[in-house]
């Protein structure tokens, strides 16, 4: 599919939900894709995958197989007239199978098929006039993966791409897996040329037995939903979904095991919101939500081991508000925690938190409002030493009394105004 046939078809896509009908330039998509109507979903709350999905995928797309266990597909898009490399790597038991072909019906057809032991590399190129489509503008092959107990799949470098060295930016549009014994699917990678770029949706079916699923999204900047994934094993999220600049819609995650969510979501520049987190376990939250522009709500998070929440939410500039961030006594850096959010104008600390000796915190440059501002005071928590809290560049912070500034040094907190 031509790029200007792809804007073409998500400028329908996006008319056909929010029933209009002018033209949509491509540099408004991500707003018009937040602004769909989602099942259930209301200002500040996250957006439905499903609905993401329906809304957003080409309709001349062929639908993606249902995977059966220790399955996967890849839908890879090539140029018309165009050819595309493509390589990975799969650890198994045994062999695997990789299958080149088409779906007719929403079934698989293969056309060729080869056998690979587990742990090497499987790579190929791909022409466009093997697989025409019918519109002639983009070629769409399915590759199927399949083989016993799959433990890890991931992109690789091609024997016939040297330069830059290790580029693995193939053109795999779309992967839905079933892999019950695997610990591990990484489309992501240090830098866009390392991950799958041009990635825009995922789903893993079922259960896995993954654990470490830090950096498996990072820099696929296409990637606009996450259907289903198995985070229940989950010890360490840490830059998961790292430069995922058009993630729009994630599923809910299980984040009880987890203990870094440092850069999870940094530089998801599209997310309007995240589904609610359990963060009692974290202990490495920097940069979480840094530069999450579309961000308009945080959940509510407690961090009741957490280390550092430096650059939390820094140039989180539509945040709105922060419903209730429990700090406590273990806190080590809260440096620019609010750095750039201009729009905040609601921020709930925990009062319940005892015995906490603090930190100094700076919501310098938001919007509070005085009563929100009173709002905030009565919610810090009373600390066993002064603390410093910058309120300078709020709204409401020339407005307050003597007896509001009171809220918060009978708390121990020091206002710099």
């Amino acid at each position: 599919m031509a790029l200007t046939q792809l804007f073409s078809d998500i400028a329908e896509a996006i008319r056909t939900k929010d029933g209009t009908a002018e033209p949509i330039p491509a540099r408004e998509f991500p707003g018009r894709i937040l602004a769909l109507p989602a099942q259930g979903a209301g200002p500040g709350e996250p957006l439905t995958p499903g609905t993401v999905y329906r809304a957003t995928r080409p309709a001349d797309w062929p639908a993606m197989p249902e995977p059966a266990d220790d399955e996967m597909f890849l839908l890879v898009s090539i140029p018309a007239g165009g050819s595309s490399l493509l390589a990975f790597t799969v650890t198994c038991a045994g062999d695997y199978t990789v299958s080149l072909g088409t779906v007719s019906g929403g079934v698989f057809v293969p056309r060729s098929t080869t056998d690979i032991a587990s742990g090497e590399r499987f790579e190929t190129e791909l022409s466009a006039s093997d697989y025409e489509n019918p519109d002639g503008d983009t070629a769409q092959v399915l590759v199927k993966i399949s083989g016993a107990d799959i433990l890890t799949w991931e992109p690789s470098a091609h024997s016939g791409r040297a330069e830059p060295a290790g580029f693995c930016a193939w053109s795999v549009v779309e992967i839905r897996c079933r892999l019950p014994k695997a610990t591990a699917v990484r489309p992501g990678g240090a830098a866009q040329t390392s991950a799958l770029a041009a990635l825009r949706y995922f789903s893993w079916e079922g259960e896995n037995q993954a654990a470490d699923f830090s950096g498996m999204f990072g820099y696929c900047t296409s990637l606009i939903a996450v259907r289903t994934l198995d985070t229940a094993k989950a010890a360490d999220m840490s830059g998961m979904f790292q430069c995922c600049r058009s993630l729009t819609a994630l599923p809910v995650l299980n984040t009880e095991k987890v203990s870094s969510t440092a850069r999870m979501f940094q530089e998801c520049s599209s997310l309007p919101a995240v589904p609610e987190l359990d963060t009692r376990n974290v202990t490495n939250a920097a940069s979480m939500f840094e530069g999450c522009g579309s961000l308009s709500a945080a959940p509510e998070l407690e961090l009741p081991v957490l280390g550092s929440a430096a650059n939390m939410f820094y140039g989180c500039g539509s945040l709105l508000s922060v419903p209730r961030l429990a700090l406590t006594d273990s806190i080590r850096n809260l440096n620019n925690l609010f750095t750039g959010c201009a729009c905040l104008g609601t921020l709930r600390l925990d009062p319940e938190v005892s015995g906490w000796a603090g930190r100094p915190l700076s919501i310098a440059g938001c919007a509070l409002g005085r009563e929100a501002l009173l709002q905030l005071f009565r919610s810090l928590p009373v600390l066993t030493a002064a603390k410093s809290l910058t309120i300078t560049g709020n709204p409401g912070a020339g407005a307050l009394t003597e007896a509001d500034t009171a809220l918060a040094a009978e708390r121990n907190w020091t206002l710099v105004l």
